[in-house]
């Protein structure tokens, strides 16, 4: 029996399981079947002789060519202890409600833009309001006052010269945001495939949903996770996921630093992940000093899994409004807006 034949019959007996299935029904049915079956079409990758792939991999260290392609994340701390963002791998980056997460994957895809095309998918907000903060984050201004449009003549200027400085990146967004992650992923592979994109960011996992396992969130999760593992592998993406925690972060005592358990409701995205690293600001808690020193507008990037290597944790800031995350050897130039005048300040970490 060929491969074909016995996908139809395995299609045929879970069908039959209900025979009073309606044609929209029945077409969902197939749509999923062949999606999760479409490695029966596809020939194996052969296996590799490992003194070949030594040797490889020595040529590459002699000419000193990077083996891991990494795209910068544009934080120092980070690329030097990780390299940057690397293909095929899923970078899962944890937290609680207004820690950060998402401000801070608009900082890793406007720094990942400069070296590579790169897709943002947004599935909690529109283009256009993802598109205020990417422009918040380029032009320096606090998100508020795009929102209310009270903007000043300078503001303005620099909106216009921050929006030209993204002329010639390749930084798409995608708000698509049906249901079923099959139908997103063949959504996003149109873009990946004719953009060339290297970066893809999702924000954030548990929005994703599978119409097959909705009894069961643990299941469902644990199936999303392993079909965007799969996508990354197999068109070469560095891939960053956003995930919501469990309110026992919240509940418990001390510092409240989140740890892997905190992952909300799955236990398979800590498992699918290759890095799984959390957003914590010890101010939000009010804690305003810890063993590091003052923390305020301190963000740590903690590790709690690498699957090769270290794990360590990064150390970040942000600006006072909060539109911009930079490494904390940083210095950069912050625009405070006066009552009567505009004036530029050196902010310095520490």
């Amino acid at each position: 029996m060929t491969k074909q034949n016995n996908l139809v019959n395995r299609f045929k007996k879970e069908i039959q399981l209900d025979e009073q299935i309606d044609d929209k029904e029945f077409l969902k049915n197939l749509k999923r079947f062949i999606s999760e079956n479409e490695h029966y079409s596809r020939p194996p990758r052969p296996a590799k002789d490992l003194f070949s792939i030594m040797d490889e991999v020595a040529t590459r260290l002699d000419a000193e060519i990077p083996s891991n392609r990494a795209i910068p994340t544009g934080f120092k701390q980070y690329d030097d202890t990780y390299g940057g963002l690397i293909p095929t791998e899923m970078l899962l980056i944890g937290g609680r409600p207004s820690m950060g997460k998402t401000q801070l994957l608009v900082q890793m895809a406007i720094n990942a833009s400069v070296h590579a095309p790169v897709l943002y998918c947004s599935l909690d907000i529109s283009a256009d309001l993802l598109a205020q903060r990417f422009i918040a984050n380029k032009a320096d201004i606090a998100i508020e006052y795009l929102q209310l449009n009270r903007l000043n003549g300078d503001e303005k200027y620099r909106i216009q010269k921050a929006i030209k400085s993204m002329q010639d990146r390749s930084l798409l967004i995608s708000d698509e945001n049906r249901s079923s992650i099959d139908s997103l992923i063949k959504h996003w592979e149109t873009y990946v495939v004719e953009r060339e994109i290297k970066v893809m960011f999702v924000d954030y996992i548990q929005l994703l949903g599978e119409a097959k396992y909705n009894r069961n969130r643990h299941q469902e999760l644990g199936y999303i996770s392993q079909r965007l593992k799969k996508f990354a592998q197999e068109h070469d993406l560095a891939l960053v996921v956003a995930s919501q925690l469990s309110r026992s972060v919240e509940m418990r005592g001390g510092s409240k630093t989140p740890i892997l358990s905190d992952l909300k409701e799955s236990g398979a995205l800590e498992e699918d992940a290759d890095k799984v690293a959390f957003i914590y600001r010890p101010e939000y808690y009010g804690l305003l000093e810890d063993e590091h020193g003052p923390t305020e507008h301190i963000i740590r990037l903690i590790f709690a899994k690498n699957r090769i290597g270290k794990s360590k944790t990064i150390f970040l800031k942000k600006t006072r409004d909060f539109n911009r995350i930079y490494s904390v050897d940083e210095v950069i130039h912050t625009f405070i807006r006066g009552t009567r005048f505009n004036e530029f300040e050196d902010e310095n970490p520490f």
